[in-house]
């Protein structure tokens, strides 16, 4: 069993029931765990440098209950120095085009780091592929999701503040381990979806990032 960590005691103290996983499955895997072993029609999905005001979820509710075939709602998304950090297109992911109806959004993608689904047609999708450890989970679970005709809600009106990275301290190694799994993940979804991919541009895109970061391994 892994060691308890400060969140998982605050939680607790606030009546939270906590998961806890012998070891790190990564993004997917553990939120699927969560989501399946959850009650509600809807399951809030947050990273931990997201904050926000509570209506922002409320915002998002609103949106899911207004469109029964939407799967997913996301927030806008700010970045710490200002900017708008909302994932806005995917090279998996075929373009929507409909229009905005009813204060939302329709898109081909949203980010993972703050997101509000529909728990029934989540588990009925599979939830997240849990081949992929890391990144691009989002970009997938969308996929599927517009290959199974739900929609995917983008709420404006909910804003949420992404810190990108500040939750934790840099450890050695970790921008290595971080391109890794970026690269591993693209091309594995690439392939899923017959989509080519120029592997040799990005490992020498990002060669030197990962050398720098290997360097206190």
């Amino acid at each position: 069993m892994r060691p308890q960590t400060k969140t998982a005691v605050l939680a607790e103290s606030a009546g939270a029931r906590v998961l806890r996983n012998s070891r790190n499955e990564g993004f997917g895997r553990a939120m699927n765990r969560g989501i399946a072993a959850a009650a509600t029609p809807y399951c809030l999905l947050l990273n931990p440098d997201v904050d926000f005001a509570p209506e922002a979820v409320r915002i998002l509710r609103d949106a899911l209950d207004a469109h029964p075939d939407a799967m997913l709602a996301g927030p806008q998304l700010i970045e710490h120095d200002g900017r708008d950090g909302t994932l806005s297109m995917s090279l998996i992911n075929p373009p929507v085009v409909k229009p905005p109806a009813q204060a939302v959004r329709f898109v081909s993608v949203l980010s993972g780091a703050a997101l509000l689904i529909r728990r029934d047609a989540f588990l009925t999708l599979g939830g997240f592929d849990p081949n992929i450890f890391l990144f691009w989970e989002d970009n997938d679970l969308c996929r599927r999701a517009i290959d199974a005709s739900h929609d995917i809600l983008m709420v404006d009106a909910a804003r949420m503040n992404h810190a990108r990275g500040k939750s934790g301290r840099i450890t050695p190694g970790a921008i290595y381990r971080t391109r890794w799994h970026q690269a591993w993940s693209r091309f594995y979804a690439f392939r899923k979806y017959g989509i080519a991919s120029d592997i040799q541009r990005w490992i020498w895109r990002f060669r030197n990032q990962a050398r720098l970061g290997a360097i206190d391994e």
